[in-house]
């Protein structure tokens, strides 16, 4: 269904919702010394408390996708907002870390939900005109949330505990859904919005795994989401190893995962705008593939190390502007879109899982980060060419679709 105007309030709305989901990822980093202390947790234990959800979508994307599909998609993200609530409640009365991580597992649940929903939703709430800009601001979710309650959580922590963050958060995530479900109750038939048929949840997995448009967005986004979670959170190791303090280097660190939502704002425009797709997606994977070497360089000044990190972060959220943008364009059918969705994501967090251990694991082999740009450079490579051969495929919905 073609929107026949675009409805900015409730896109807005959308947005905002995946922000406040995205606050649980921010919010764990910056309290996980006094989770140690709280909790008596070992590092390896926090590292899961931060992990969980990367690993929760690694193993649901793709049926929490389905099931979007299936009960539809406002009352899927709907019910993903509940759970993070809950959990979120739930963690800030944990008396052990066995009750914080299984919380922190309802909180994944739900985030999933959310995020494999909510671009579904946008895509029904948009004419097509506006689709590049509506997807260029949904893309800004997880830089926005994230670095926006790790520069807040040091004073919230201060003020509150780390209860009290777990604690506020929960609420704020019940009022959000109170809120989503007041102004969206008006939308009959529209993204219960496209529920699946009965019978076809299965179906609609197998028909987005063997489709060629799902395989390489999702081959694209994979290698950039493992590019980004290898380069930003090594990053406070990186400029502490420059001379930067503790506090400066995260400080620096929120200050580059930020600029990321301004590139994926000025995707979506270029998107509008004509921009191909495929080159956005191309463009995004050579500055990553010219960036890392130097980036990881021994001799590399400081300065040009965290001006490169800035250029990756800024033309990398080209990017999510991309991939995001053409899951609903490139699924196998109108309803299997937030099956699409979950594909995508769950291989993106994938790389999220297994590129960090596996570029700490290189760098402790060697005995630096100098053999890094094997990893990162490579998965460019594979980025590029997904890229690429994307340019040969037809969208689905032809009309809507700036290629």
């Amino acid at each position: 269904m073609i929107a026949p105007r675009t409805r900015w309030g409730l896109v807005l709305l959308v947005v905002a919702v995946g922000v406040c989901a995205a606050f649980q990822i921010g919010k764990v980093p910056p309290a996980l010394a006094e989770l140690q202390g709280s909790l008596g947790i070992s590092l390896v234990v926090g590292g899961w408390v931060i992990s969980t959800y990367s690993a929760v979508g690694a193993l649901c994307g793709v049926a929490m996708g389905a099931l979007g599909d299936r009960l539809g998609y406002r009352r899927t993200v709907l019910f993903g907002l509940s759970c993070i609530g809950a959990g979120s409640l739930l963690g800030s009365a944990a008396p052990g870390p066995g009750w914080l991580l299984a919380s922190r597992v309802l909180e994944g649940l739900g985030f999933i939900l959310v995020v494999v929903s909510a671009p579904s939703l946008i895509f029904q709430l948009a004419r097509p005109s506006d689709l590049g800009v509506a997807f260029g601001l949904w893309s800004c979710f997880m830089p926005v949330g994230t670095s926006a309650m790790m520069l807040a959580s040091p004073a919230l922590l201060s003020l509150f505990g780390w209860r009290g963050v777990w604690a506020c958060n929960g609420v704020l995530l019940l009022a959000m859904a109170a809120a989503f479900h007041r102004a969206t109750r008006g939308l009959p038939g529209r993204g219960a919005l496209r529920a699946a048929a009965p019978g076809s949840l299965w179906s609609n997995v197998r028909a987005v795994v063997s489709f060629p448009g799902p395989v390489l967005l999702a081959g694209s986004w994979c290698m950039y989401t493992t590019t980004y979670m290898v380069l930003m959170g090594f990053l406070p190791t990186l400029l502490m190893a420059d001379g930067r303090t503790r506090a400066a280097a995260a400080a620096l660190t929120a200050a580059a995962v930020a600029v990321n939502a301004a590139g994926a704002l000025g995707g979506g425009w270029l998107l509008k705008h004509g921009a191909p797709r495929w080159g956005l997606m191309v463009l995004s994977g050579a500055v990553s593939g010219l960036c890392m070497p130097v980036i990881y360089g021994s001799g590399t000044a400081p300065w040009l190390r965290y001006g490169l990190c800035v250029l990756f972060s800024a033309v990398g959220g080209l990017q999510p502007a991309s991939v995001l943008g053409g899951a609903p364009l490139y699924a196998p059918s109108p309803t299997a879109v937030a099956t699409t969705n979950g594909f995508v994501n769950q291989c993106s967090y994938l790389g999220m899982v297994l590129g960090p251990p596996a570029a700490a694991a290189l760098a402790s082999a060697s005995g630096g980060w100098h053999n890094t740009p094997w990893i990162l450079s490579s998965g460019a490579a594979v980025w590029i060419s997904c890229a690429l051969l994307l340019r040969s495929i037809r969208p689905r919905t032809e009309a809507t679709a700036r290629r």
